[in-house]
């Protein structure tokens, strides 16, 4: 059976509408979509656009200055970042060999010990139970 996508049915409502409270003196609420069973989801996407509309031609105003002040930080970053990679690397090889080194002459572990138990007599139980 092959996949269908799922199309809402406006006339499906309608008559589960109309058989439930009889038609004519009733009317379905007609009023903003959010307050129509559309929810949170388009509310959040209305405040997301208009948040949007508002930053877009902030950020095309500041990317020319953004590009250029990269320009000029990009020699510096570079340096920055060949230190700090050099860095890591020196820990790691110091923490490497630290853990090497109190490895050796360690041939055999301890074994653990066991925590002794104490041991319950049992009760005098007859046979008749």
């Amino acid at each position: 059976m092959p996949i269908v996508p799922y199309v809402p049915d406006v006339g499906r409502y309608e008559d589960v509408f109309g058989s439930q409270h009889g038609s004519g003196v009733m009317v379905r609420y007609r009023g903003s979509p959010y307050q129509n069973g559309s929810g949170f989801p388009l509310f959040l996407k209305k405040i997301f656009s208009k948040i949007g509309s508002f930053v877009r031609p902030l950020l095309q105003q500041a990317a020319p200055h953004a590009k250029a002040a990269m320009n000029a930080a990009a020699p510096h970053l570079k340096e920055a970042a060949t230190g700090a990679i050099k860095e890591a690397a020196t820990q790691a090889t110091q923490a490497i060999a630290k853990k090497l080194s109190l490895q050796e002459g360690r041939g055999v572990t301890k074994k653990k010990k066991r925590k002794k138990t104490r041991r319950i007599a049992p009760f005098n139980i007859p046979d008749s139970f």
